[in-house]
Order: C-alpha cells, then sequence, then structure tokens
C-alpha cells in the first residue's frame, strides 16, 4: 500500500512541475491575461485567446507570400482582416456573384418549431422537426436529399423517426448517419461507433434516392448535379454561446452584447 501511495505522490509531483512549466511560458507570451478563457480540467492547464489577431502574424500570415480567404459570405471585410490580424492595406477583397441560375438555388423557409437550445428538451419541436422531414423525402421520393442536423443528438433522434417510417411503409431508401469520428470519454479520445465521414458519403453517393444525416457531413465535400439533389438545414447553425471565446466575444465584460 506505501509502496502504491509512493507512486501516486510521485504522479502528482510530476504533474505538478509540468503545470508550473507551461504557466512560466504562459507568462512570458502573455502580457493581458483578461485576453483568455481558461478551459483546464482535471490537472490540465489550457488557455485560449478571445481573439487571434495578436498571433495571425507571428504563427502564420508571415509564412505565406499569398493567402485565399473564401467564404459564402463576409460581412464585413475590414472587420475580417482585423480580427484576423492582417495588416491594413495588406489585403483585398473579390465579391464574386454566383454563377448559379437564382431558380436552382431556391431557399424555402418553413418554420416548424423552435429550435433554441431550451425547446430541444422537448420532445414535441423534436416530433414536428421529424414529421417535416417525412414529408420532405416523401416529396422527393426519387432524389438524394443531404440533411444537416446541427448536433448529433438531433442527428439520432432525426435517424431513428425516418427509418421507422421507411421500415413501417416497407420501403428500403437508404438512410445514412454520419457521427463524430472521434468523441471524448472521460479523460481519453476514441473512436466513436458507426460509419466513418467518407464511408458515409461513399454510401450515399451509390445509393438509390438516399438520405444522408450529420452535424458536419457536409463541410469540404462536393455534391454536384444528381448526386444531391435537396439540402436540408434544421436550423441555422450559430456559433454556441457554450463555448467561453465565443461568449466573451458575443458579450462586453458587464453583460450587454457587444456590437
Amino acid at each position: 500500500i506505501a509502496k502504491n501511495e509512493d507512486s501516486e505522490n510521485l504522479k502528482v509531483r510530476k504533474m505538478l512541475v509540468e503545470l508550473g512549466r507551461a504557466v512560466n511560458g504562459f507568462r512570458k507570451v502573455v502580457t493581458n491575461i483578461d485576453g483568455y478563457v481558461y478551459e483546464g480540467d482535471k490537472g490540465s492547464l489550457k488557455f485560449r485567446p478571445v481573439w487571434v489577431d495578436g498571433f495571425a502574424q507571428e504563427y502564420v500570415w508571415r509564412h505565406c507570400d499569398k493567402v485565399l480567404i473564401a467564404s459564402g459570405s463576409i460581412i464585413s471585410p475590414e472587420a475580417r482582416a482585423r480580427d484576423l490580424g492582417i495588416p491594413s492595406g495588406s489585403w483585398q477583397y473579390i465579391d464574386e456573384p454566383s454563377r448559379c441560375d437564382v431558380e436552382r438555388r431556391i431557399i424555402q423557409v418553413v418554420p416548424v418549431a423552435d429550435m433554441t437550445m431550451k425547446a430541444a428538451v422537448d420532445g414535441d419541436s423534436m416530433k414536428k422537426i421529424c414529421n417535416e422531414l417525412i414529408k420532405i423525402a416523401e416529396r422527393h421520393p426519387e432524389e438524394r436529399i443531404l440533411e444537416h442536423t446541427v448536433s448529433f443528438d438531433r442527428t439520432r433522434k432525426i435517424e431513428a423517426a425516418l427509418t421507422k417510417h421507411f421500415q413501417d411503409k416497407g420501403s428500403d431508401r437508404d438512410v445514412i448517419a454520419y457521427y463524430a469520428e472521434r468523441r471524448k470519454k472521460g479523460d481519453k479520445t476514441v473512436a466513436a461507433a458507426g460509419l466513418t465521414k467518407m464511408e458515409a458519403l461513399d454510401r450515399f453517393r451509390s445509393s438509390n434516392a438516399g438520405i444522408i444525416l450529420g452535424a458536419s457531413v457536409e463541410r469540404g465535400v462536393d455534391l454536384p448535379h444528381d448526386v444531391c439533389r435537396v439540402c436540408v438545414l434544421i436550423k441555422l447553425p450559430h456559433l454556441s454561446l457554450g463555448d467561453k471565446c465565443v461568449s466573451r466575444r458575443y458579450y462586453t465584460p458587464d453583460g450587454t452584447v457587444n456590437g
């Protein structure tokens, strides 16, 4: 028992030494602690900068001759350049209109249920969403559909509802769900169950009118023409205020919204 106690003490002592080194290293580069959020947990020490403009030049921009930053929408290029630490006068903004005909990119807003986190606890809201997704699937019986579910919890609920619907009517329509390839389990990161992102996409591309669900499956992929004819977002994917950095950017120190 004493030997086990000594081993545990050595483990704690080693952890404290490592934390001390991390703190000393942090103090060398940080002049204002107010610009950081603390996210340490169970012996770990983790600080994240609220804004990265003070680091971007040193760690990113000086290593590149030219950089292309592309986005579907940049509301304020001046604000984006400032937040990314790009010096004034060293960048150019190019606004390129979509080359796809408006008739081919119609966005239909269908208000069905309250999609706030508070309402997410209410099973009735998800039931309404699932019923509407079933109607959309029935209106497009021969087309592949991508459904952005925003969260993996919603993915599971929608997958269950759609799968049951098609099984009950004797349909073999494929419902494909993608979850995170890695997930946290205590202090460890382990592989998630189910299909990987590429496996899910390959199955979707080869399916006959398949439906693919996921909170991030559409990022960085191209599903042109008949590969995917219908895209559904069950809610706008806003940044989570549960993220301490996002919250600090959104709110001023006195609790008002940062304008």
